[in-house]
């Protein structure tokens, strides 16, 4: 871990003992964050955030938010977590296809059956109020030595259901492929 900066703030009102939780230019192998300030079970909210890719897909980003932040609510009745609301505003997603031909895409029906799983169950945290924009997506193959090909797309994701709001998952997922799909059909890929 490279740590330009952070600080922890202690409570002992607090099982864990951290009330907040602030952090600047983080990077692991998985990725990295500008900024970063958590404060357990009242807000999240980080800038600059991005997860990487495995090796196999290049290592390189594969998600890059420009901010994402969570406000947490009253935990469900059966201990669950819980937000009010979500908001990931990406900048990028880059989806790559391997040196053996496979797009990361392609294994978009192995999470969708995850999450038909874990759906409504205690596993998957509650949300009030969900919205995720994208701006632009990125196609590149390893196989070849082309740069990315970048498609701005400028969709919004929406999920809010009052009565069971654990029921986003499998909604945000087809929401979230049929958004690639577009944008890969305009890349030429």
């Amino acid at each position: 871990i490279k740590l330009d900066r952070g600080t922890i703030t202690l409570s002992s009102q607090r099982e864990n003992g951290i009330a907040e939780l602030y952090l600047e230019g983080a990077k692991i192998k998985m990725g990295s964050v500008d900024t970063m300030n958590f404060i357990p079970e009242v807000s999240m909210k980080a800038k600059g955030l991005k997860f990487n890719n495995s090796a196999e897909f290049g290592g390189g980003p594969l998600l890059e938010f420009k901010e994402i932040k969570f406000d947490y609510a009253k935990s469900m009745a059966d201990g669950g977590v819980h937000f009010r609301q979500v908001r990931m505003d990406i900048q990028r997603v880059n989806i790559v296809r391997n040196k053996k031909g496979l797009w990361l895409t392609d294994l978009m029906g192995e999470a969708q059956k995850k999450v038909r799983k874990i759906q409504n169950s205690r596993d998957t945290p509650a949300i009030d109020d969900l919205k995720i924009t994208i701006a632009e997506i990125s196609f590149q193959d390893l196989t070849d030595n082309d740069p990315p090909k970048v498609v701005k797309v400028g969709k919004t994701i929406t999920a809010n259901d009052p009565k069971n709001p654990r029921a986003y998952g499998l909604s945000v997922i087809l929401q979230l492929a049929g958004i690639v799909y577009e944008a890969k059909k305009k890349s030429g890929f």
